[in-house]
């Protein structure tokens, strides 16, 4: 127990144990002044004292050890929390291998991702780059279409000759035109006729033997991007 001279204020630790119940009576080793300690003050101090957790010395102030200087309550917070550390269960940590190993592993992962990244990168840019070549290339081509009309007269008798030409009808040369398709060449194709077959008045003379058998158109337009062509 701790015990103060009344005379100086010099404190001191003094065993309680071997204070008897009719009191002590002591000298302070300070100013040698004698004073008495009784049982009943020995038993208040008791209650009122306490130890230094780390220098276990006996003292009434509760904040700071007057031996040591240490701070009770820092001291016993970092106590709490050094002694929790050292029950943390470790079993489950994993060893520097494994952490190694794990990267490993991930780095692999994060490799394998960036590759098939790349690689998508380039079938499509492949995939682009064609399809911009093709569409160059149908925009720059030309399709082209032959139609062919026929004449429908009779190649003998005396009308074999009426037929000088064949003219289309506007009809049809429009239905291509709304198609897109543009005429940029025609001619007639000419076959024999046979003016004095079947012919009772029988024609004299020189007379031409050949007349427009057909008509051939040509047209072009550019050329479609999708779809097959000459539709």
């Amino acid at each position: 127990m701790v015990v103060k001279c009344p005379f100086c204020d010099f404190s001191g630790n003094v065993d309680a144990a071997k204070i008897p119940e009719e009191g002590k009576i002591t000298r302070c080793p300070k100013c040698a002044k004698e004073f008495a300690i009784s049982k009943k003050e020995v038993n208040e101090n008791m209650n009122n004292t306490t130890t230094c957790p780390k220098c276990s010395n006996i003292q009434t102030n509760q904040e700071i050890c007057e031996k040591c200087g240490v701070v009770f309550s820092k001291y016993k917070k970092n106590n709490i929390t050094n002694r929790s550390t050292e029950f943390i269960d470790t079993s489950n940590c994993n060893k520097p291998s494994e952490i190694n190993e794990d990267k490993s592993y991930n780095l692999e992962l994060v490799n394998q991702s960036k590759l098939l990244v790349k690689s998508s990168i380039a079938i499509i840019m492949i995939m682009v780059l064609t399809l911009a070549g093709y569409v160059v290339l149908r925009s720059n081509s030309w399709e082209y279409k032959v139609v062919k009309l026929n004449g429908s007269m009779e190649r003998t008798g005396a009308d074999a000759f009426k037929v000088t030409t064949i003219v289309p009808s506007e009809e049809n040369i429009n239905k291509y035109g709304r198609d897109g398709w543009e005429l940029v060449s025609s001619h007639l194709e000419y076959e024999t006729a046979y003016p004095n077959f079947g012919n009772t008045d029988y024609v004299t003379g020189i007379q031409p033997n050949v007349r427009p058998q057909s008509l051939v158109l040509i047209f072009k337009r550019k050329g479609k991007l999708f779809g097959p062509k000459g539709t």
